[in-house]
């Protein structure tokens, strides 16, 4: 049974939904610890390539945004999110990143994808598949803004995992392997592998839990 009452398992998982506020800040720091080393395996896999274009959606504090520019020279990184707190955070973890025209960050609605037919070369997104209102007609759009050959990664924590964690009944969908690649599929994009992967690490609630989740590489229909 769980140490925290339901007002403190609802506000974890709204925070971790949009992190806001004093509480946001340590959400964050917590978040690019157990986040960072899903990012670096889900990088393995977009393939980047000198001068492109990679868009990241829900970046956090963006502590992690060297792990990204590394893999490549030139490239061109944008970082979208719903908190204006990220946003700030990420603003100020890589003013001279923006300053030289290499990056930038934008805030937008979780729903509505602003950008341009054909702009990106790779996609990435973490942890954020449960926050989706409406997961095909979102993942629809990242197909459409993907270039023809591009590649989309999405990396999130398998259903049977989440499930043992208590503050995800609020504010979280869950989803198994099926579900995601049938949702996928729906959306125009093209799953080439699951990859499935599992190690320690502290939740949210400070326990040390055997995680598992799941790197799907996509290319378009």
């Amino acid at each position: 049974m769980s140490k925290h009452t339901e007002q403190e398992l609802k506000e974890i998982a709204a925070q971790l939904k949009c992190p806001n506020g004093e509480k946001g800040l340590k959400v964050a720091d917590n978040m690019f610890q157990t986040n960072t080393e899903m990012l670096v395996e889900s990088l393995k896999y977009l393939d980047l390539q000198e001068n492109q274009k990679i868009l990241e959606i829900g970046h956090g504090n963006c502590k992690h945004l060297q792990s990204i520019l590394s893999k490549a020279e030139n490239l061109k990184y944008t970082g979208l999110d719903i908190s204006d707190l990220m946003n700030q955070q990420a603003k100020e973890n890589n003013k001279t990143e923006i300053e030289n025209g290499q990056t930038e960050f934008i805030i937008y609605d979780g729903e509505n994808i602003p950008f341009k037919e054909n702009t990106f070369d790779k996609i990435v997104t973490v942890n954020t598949l449960y926050f989706f209102k409406a997961p095909i007609n979102f993942f629809s759009q990242i197909a459409q803004i993907l270039k023809p050959t591009g590649i989309f990664v999405l990396t999130f924590q398998e259903k049977s995992f989440l499930e043992k964690l208590a503050f995800t009944k609020y504010n979280f969908r869950l989803y198994d392997i099926d579900e995601a690649l049938i949702t996928l599929e729906k959306s125009g994009l093209n799953p080439m592998k699951e990859i499935l992967k599992q190690g320690k690490v502290i939740s949210k609630l400070g326990e040390e839990v055997l995680r598992s989740y799941y790197i799907i590489p996509c290319k378009l229909a």
